[in-house]
């Protein structure tokens, strides 16, 4: 069995001064160092997200809330561990509340296919690219525009006329 190099002082010192570096550009704002971390570090968050959410998507949501708790706490990172401690951390306390959280939730899809005892989809899958396609998953014909459709168009023409009514009655200063 091949036994793990100590580091030496020397490189222990390099390390605490490239995190203090790292933590130092992420507190100013700086994009490219964030960037850097989310390319590193999100496919093994994702792994990790994963293990204790059900979906591949939920563990995605998982990861972008936790980059999103980063981005605003890192200015009350106390630096009593690395960076990457700290934002493991919050990966995980974010995936098991998630998880838990969706333990406790029943889909709609799921009750419709008990009530009627067979299978449910909310979408035909005949809208959807098939496996295999070049896009699969993605909508062969999406759905038409709610503001294109022609009552809410009308809706819509009859909510800004009475907001465009609205604004008139105001005093001026409000008005403007």
């Amino acid at each position: 069995m091949a036994s793990v190099p100590t580091p030496t002082p020397e490189e222990l010192a390099a390390a605490d001064a490239e995190e203090r570096a790292l933590l130092a550009r992420l507190r100013a704002g700086d994009a490219m160092a964030f960037e850097m971390l989310v390319d590193r570090w999100t496919p093994s968050m994702l792994r990790v997200a994963r293990m204790h959410v059900a979906t591949q998507a939920v563990a995605e949501e998982v990861v972008q809330d936790t980059w999103l708790a980063v981005l605003r706490g890192i200015d009350r990172f106390e630096g009593r561990s690395s960076v990457r401690t700290w934002v493991f951390r919050i990966l995980m306390n974010q995936a098991k509340t998630r998880g838990v959280r969706e333990k406790r939730t029943v889909p709609f899809a799921s009750l419709a296919s008990a009530e009627t005892e067979e299978e449910f989809s909310a979408v035909d899958a005949s809208r959807f690219h098939p496996e295999g396609h070049r896009v699969a998953g993605h909508w062969a014909s999406p759905p038409p525009r709610w503001d294109e459709q022609p009552v809410e168009r009308l809706e819509s023409r009859e909510t800004i006329a009475a907001i465009r009514r609205a604004i008139d009655d105001l005093p001026p200063a409000q008005r403007t």
